[in-house]
């Protein structure tokens, strides 16, 4: 079996949520990892728990980690290609989600434009191989975008195209997993689960992703070129109720009371590229991803 071809990585946002599993896999491969984050809070969540995640993602990655703590929208990252010469770049320093955005779009919008426009300039003029760009599975559809966070990924999404360098363009589900803010989703539920609170649900739907499934997506996905794959369970989507029912049955205790049914924009990822082309096939199930994320909350507690 050959061996794999060692590389160097430059990860913008490699202290965030996905970001941080993304350099743990990539370093367990034996390949060089560089990172680039500006530990933000977005002026929304709170600082102590983001600290409290920053510490327990460091622990994650190795102790020698190049890290730098910069804007992707200043000029002195150019500096770090020029020191580093990376042979890809995953680019994952970006608004997490909708409502982040909506607190602050102004500086949304500097970090998801200028900050993209700025490194696409630096992977060009350094003649870097491939550059990633993590967008969003919510949004496929462009005709359906909803408020500036989806319009601020598809615009992402026409730059990386039409920057003349090699790309890869992942859009992942609604991700989830350790070490991911309490106010997701996800935390959001099994917060109010072990409070005995009640999960409101509506008629939504999601498509769940575990953390480390989808990092291992992104990491199959840098060997294509000129593409793009949703990245998901490749199963049906799940609805809120069921996942509050999940919840539950984890903790043992809680309750559930549904909201009235909103007209909630879904559709359905289509993954079957990814399946064909990448050969991916995510192993975490949802009931097993939630086992693994209440295990986390049990010894961080």
């Amino acid at each position: 079996m050959a061996k794999t071809k060692k590389l160097k990585y430059l990860i913008t946002g490699g202290l965030g949520f996905i970001g941080h599993n993304l350099v743990k896999q990539l370093q367990s491969q034996k390949h060089e990892v560089q990172v680039i984050d500006a530990l933000t809070t977005y002026s929304v969540y709170d600082k102590e728990e983001m600290e409290s995640l920053y510490n327990q993602r460091l622990k994650e990655i190795n102790d020698n980690t190049q890290i730098y703590k910069e804007d992707v929208c200043t000029p002195d990252i150019d500096a770090v290609f020029t020191q580093f010469k990376p042979d890809t770049v995953i680019h994952l320093a970006d608004f997490p989600d909708a409502s982040t955005v909506a607190s602050n779009p102004v500086e949304a919008a500097r970090t998801m434009c200028v900050g993209l426009a700025n490194l696409l300039d630096c992977t060009k003029r350094h003649k870097i191989k491939k550059f990633v760009y993590v967008s969003t599975g919510k949004y496929e559809d462009k005709d359906n975008a909803d408020g500036q966070y989806s319009i601020w990924k598809i615009a992402g999404e026409e730059l990386v195209k039409q920057n003349g360098v090699p790309y890869v363009i992942v859009r992942p589900g609604q991700v989830y997993g350790p070490r991911n803010i309490s106010t997701d989703l996800i935390g959001s539920y099994f917060t109010k689960a072990n409070s005995k609170d009640t999960l409101y649900v509506n008629g939504a739907s999601h498509d769940l992703i575990y953390v480390d499934d989808c990092v291992a997506g992104i990491i199959q996905a840098t060997g294509a070129n000129n593409k793009t794959y949703n990245i998901s369970l490749i199963t049906k989507s799940i609805k809120e109720k069921d996942i509050a029912d999940k919840i539950i049955k984890i903790v043992k205790q809680g309750n559930i009371k549904e909201k009235a049914h909103l007209n909630h924009k879904h559709y359905e990822l289509d993954c079957s590229a990814a399946k064909k082309e990448l050969k991916f096939a995510p192993n975490i199930t949802i009931d097993k991803g939630l086992k693994l994320y209440h295990d986390w909350l049990k010894s961080t507690s």
